[in-house]
């Protein structure tokens, strides 16, 4: 393997400290590229005990497709950081780093959500990739967010043709999809709810550039977003966001 990053240890000042490699890219590095090369990026970690021993807490990968860059079953998640302390999406939509795509902290996400605890206030926080269906027929897509988020769909791979399909209008615990949002009811999402798309009908294997934002005040953040496509179970609260072959990236080779 080749080494982009020396390892860091990380003890309780650093707990909530990103870390991140320099800028890389598989050329850059001196990787093998091309048939039979694995292409793997992996990620190893050790959680040492109080009395100094150590247990592995796992390994990540991503496995590239070098043919066009893709990484299947992660999207790219992007942090807007100090932009202000509005709760409307319109507030990240606008805000300038967003228009010239200058984020804070970009890295992937295995599902299609934002994060898996509270991470900033005053923030915004975009997740995006290609949605690529199983199966043709229509697709229903909900979100629950905290705050105010949207979801958009393009006709195709180009971010350019992309539309909104649905929003969250104030805020909603983590996976409440089908549940109240933030008045505790459900009333401020409208009937029909406007978290829970119309129906979309997309066709299998085809790349559908897909995004999901959101603008965070002050407390709790997060976006997550669920889909029921031809044959799947309607959409529960609390079921995982979309993850797996339906989800694709493009990385830097």
């Amino acid at each position: 393997g080749v080494k982009v990053k020396n390892e860091v240890v990380i003890r309780a000042p650093q707990l909530n400290v990103a870390q991140t490699t320099p800028l890389f890219s598989l050329a850059s590095v001196g990787a093998q590229t091309g048939p039979g090369a694995d292409n793997i990026v992996s990620l190893r970690g050790i959680n040492y005990n109080a009395d100094g021993g150590g247990n592995w807490m796992g390994v990540d990968y991503v496995k590239l497709d070098t043919t066009e860059g893709l990484a299947t079953g992660y999207l790219t998640k992007k942090r807007f950081e100090n932009i202000g302390t509005g709760t409307a999406l319109a507030d990240l939509l606008s805000h300038p780093n967003y228009v010239n795509e200058t984020p804070d902290f970009t890295c992937l996400r295995p599902d299609f959500s934002a994060n898996d605890a509270d991470e900033c206030n005053n923030c915004g926080l975009s997740v995006s990739g290609y949605f690529i269906p199983t199966a043709s027929g229509p697709h229903i897509f909900h979100i629950s967010a905290d705050d105010g988020a949207g979801l958009f769909l393009s006709t195709d791979e180009n971010p350019a043709n992309k539309v909104q399909i649905a929003s969250e209008p104030a805020w909603t615990g983590r996976r409440n999809y089908v549940g109240g949002d933030g008045d505790g009811n459900g009333a401020g999402r409208g009937d029909p709810p406007v978290n829970i798309s119309a129906p979309i009908n997309l066709v299998a294997g085809k790349k559908y550039y897909i995004e999901g934002a959101v603008k965070e005040g002050g407390g709790g953040d997060n976006f997550d977003c669920a889909v029921q496509g031809p044959g799947d179970a309607p959409v529960a609260d609390g079921d995982r966001p979309i993850f797996g072959k339906r989800i694709a990236t493009r990385v830097d080779l």
